[in-house]
């Protein structure tokens, strides 16, 4: 049986004020005798990835007295994800995301979340996608 060791770290970071909202996180990943057995060693070559956002949102609740524009809750993200040490996983996972959506509070603990993400794939052979998301979240 093989053993490897992993180191991961990262941070997050989240501002609150006014009607605003912003937040990121970064996160780093190398694993050690994971991969796959490279050919002048037999030994695993080292695996990494990373993968970060950065978001920013807007709450409406001081633009109108119409209590459905206050709940509203624009937003927009870009992130990245990426792996290296395996070039077969670096063409199928490397990417880049935008999204951008609109979140509807119905209370301070349950929103609904709806939003476009647009994927854009580094390898030239994958075909970019969009997606249409929806997400109905609760907190306590």
């Amino acid at each position: 049986m093989r053993q490897g060791s992993y180191d991961l770290w990262g941070f997050d970071t989240a501002y609150t004020g006014g009607n605003w909202d912003i937040r990121a996180e970064y996160l780093k990943a190398d694993l050690k005798n994971f991969g796959e057995a490279d050919d002048d060693h037999g030994e695993p070559e080292a695996l990494s990835w990373k993968a970060w956002y950065a978001q920013a949102a807007y709450r409406l609740s001081d633009i109108s007295d119409s209590p459905f524009i206050q709940r509203l809750e624009p937003v927009v993200r870009y992130g990245e994800f990426k792996v290296a040490g395996d070039h077969e996983l670096e063409e199928e996972t490397n990417e880049k995301r935008f999204n951008v959506g609109l979140n509807y509070w119905f209370s301070p603990s349950v929103v609904v979340k709806g939003g476009l993400e647009f994927r854009n794939y580094i390898a030239e052979e994958r075909e970019d996608d969009t997606r249409l998301q929806f997400q109905l979240s609760y907190g306590f």
